[in-house]
């Protein structure tokens, strides 16, 4: 008998290896994927300038980076004795103007850099629902608890939603024309308006995802169908019945890096996984030889893979347990 539907992982005409640059943009699904990546020593950057939930505010973050559109003192709002944009996270208000400019400009050209050198960019969308600042009718990526009555609801059409992830696809290309893009569909479910209206987002979202998925150095992977059909259970959710849980993410992370690593990476992801979890070891007698005894050969387990031209970096964890053996540090 069968108890759940599998769903056929893509095959990618890449690899993702530790040597690779992988940049992670959009919901916090993208955050929970790229801090799986990044606590296995991958080289990430995640969502630098902010979550963005809706492709439109994603896109519009993004020509910042690609310079199609320039920060600007009149763009920014106040409230509470802050300055705020609403393209972007409240991480970078600031009391005085120059401040909240200094912060994302940045920013921005820190992403840009790193974008520059991109060898996979993860676009994950989280909804068609937006909202939308009465005075100018721009799309909020960010209300920074402004009144609610400055704002009106509104749901992405799907000609909007490929514009937008167009214009994000050619920025990214004439970034780094050999960035390979993987849209994803995030499973948060976005239930303030009602199941109705999230069925509906997720349904646009998947639909321009199709519209895209066939385009040079664009493919997709099925985040969102993994939760929905294989998964297919509450107890994959957190208590609010929204967010995904801890092994939930797991689980799709497993399956990523399953259709992504390449032989070598695999092998070295499990090394990986076993010097860190040694590394959280905390024992009952820290002054005793076996346990310095363990430290050292964990120490020198990770200056080997550290040093092996993977581009995995332990130097933390390295000077972590240098000041272990110290007595008095732990």
């Amino acid at each position: 008998m069968l108890f759940k539907t599998n769903i056929d992982l893509p095959q990618y005409p890449w690899n993702i290896s530790y040597r690779s640059k992988l940049f992670f943009g959009g919901s916090c699904f993208a955050e929970e994927i790229g801090q799986k990546f990044q606590k296995a020593k991958f080289n990430c950057l995640i969502n630098p300038l902010g979550i963005q939930f809706n492709p439109v505010s994603l896109s519009r973050a993004l020509e910042y980076v690609f310079g199609s559109v320039t920060l600007k003192a009149q763009q920014l709002e106040l409230r509470d004795n802050r300055w705020h944009h609403f393209d972007f996270h409240g991480s970078f208000s600031g009391s005085k103007p120059q401040q909240t400019l200094t912060s994302l400009q940045k920013q921005i050209k820190l992403t840009k850099a790193f974008l520059q050198e991109t060898d996979i960019a993860f676009i994950t969308l989280g909804t068609a629902q937006v909202h939308r600042y009465k005075l100018t009718g721009q799309i909020v990526a960010n209300n920074h608890k402004f009144p609610a009555h400055l704002f009106e609801g509104d749901m992405l059409g799907l000609k909007e939603i490929t514009g937008a992830l167009n214009g994000l696809i050619n920025g990214l290309k004439m970034l780094n024309p050999g960035i390979q893009i993987v849209l994803t569909v995030s499973p948060v479910r976005y239930l303030s308006n009602g199941m109705h209206q999230n069925q509906l987002s997720k349904a646009t979202l998947l639909m321009a995802v199709d519209a895209l998925r066939h385009l040079e150095n664009v493919s997709y992977f099925p985040a969102y169908e993994i939760f929905m059909d294989d998964l297919r259970d509450y107890r994959f959710y957190g208590d609010d019945l929204v967010h995904p849980a801890k092994s939930g993410v797991d689980y799709v992370w497993e399956l990523i890096t399953l259709a992504t690593l390449d032989h070598e990476s695999t092998g070295l992801l499990a090394q990986v996984q076993k010097l860190s979890q040694s590394f959280t070891h905390r024992p009952i007698y820290p002054d005793s030889p076996e346990y310095i005894a363990f430290l050292n050969k964990l120490k020198a387990d990770m200056e080997i893979i550290s040093s092996g031209g993977f581009g995995i970096d332990f130097s933390y964890e390295i000077g972590e347990l240098t000041k272990r053996m110290i007595p008095g540090e732990l």
